[in-house]
Parts: structure tokens; C-alpha cells; sequence
């Protein structure tokens, strides 16, 4: 049995989502941030080989795994992306708005 949302919580969903994308439009250290948390959602045979080697949904699917392991080692030495590589990882963030990083972000907030 589903279960149906409210129109709050759909309000709420919209504005977290709204949230998201304007840190990563105007927040190089977000995009850092987003990068990072989806090569911790990658397996660590994938972090490894720097593939999607699961069609599981989590982490970069296999279209970015290569180049975003790439952005994500830069990142994980504690800096952030800049120039070319920032707006290829704020593009790359962006695909994963609506899931990934969604899902994290309202799983942070409903724990507060």
C-alpha cells in the first residue's frame, strides 16, 4: 500500500530539492561536497576500479564513474573544484539532484 504525500510535504520536497540546486549553483564547496558523497555511495570494488560494476542505483551510474571518481580523488585531498572542473561537476551534481543527493538531504533533515 502506498502511501500518498501531502501537499506539505510535497511543498517541502520542492523546496529542498530548489535548496539543492541553488548550493550548487552558487556554492563551489556544495559541488565538492555532492561529488563526494556520491563516490561514498559507490561500493568499494567500485571505488576501486573507478567503475559502476551494480546497476544499484547509488553513486555514479556508469556514464560518470570514470571521470567522477577522477573529480572525486581531487576532492577527498580536502580541496575544491574550480574552473573547468567545477562546472563539469556542478553539471555532473545536477543529474543526481532529484535522487541521490535528495535522498540524502531530506534524510539529514528529518533527522533534525
Amino acid at each position: 500500500m502506498s502511501r500518498r504525500r501531502t501537499k506539505q510535504q510535497i511543498e517541502a520536497d520542492n523546496a529542498l530539492i530548489a535548496k539543492i540546486e541553488l548550493a550548487l549553483d552558487t556554492n563551489p564547496r556544495a559541488v565538492s561536497r555532492a561529488i563526494k558523497l556520491l563516490n561514498d555511495n559507490q561500493t568499494a570494488e567500485e571505488q576501486a576500479c573507478e567503475n559502476t560494476l551494480h546497476n544499484n542505483g547509488i553513486g555514479f551510474t556508469s556514464a560518470d564513474a570514470k571521470f567522477g571518481s577522477y573529480l572525486a580523488r581531487y576532492v577527498n585531498n580536502n580541496n575544491v573544484l574550480s574552473g573547468k572542473f567545477l562546472d563539469a561537476g556542478r553539471r555532473m551534481a545536477k543529474k543526481y539532484v532529484r535522487t541521490q543527493l535528495f535522498t540524502i538531504a531530506k534524510q539529514k533533515r528529518d533527522l533534525t
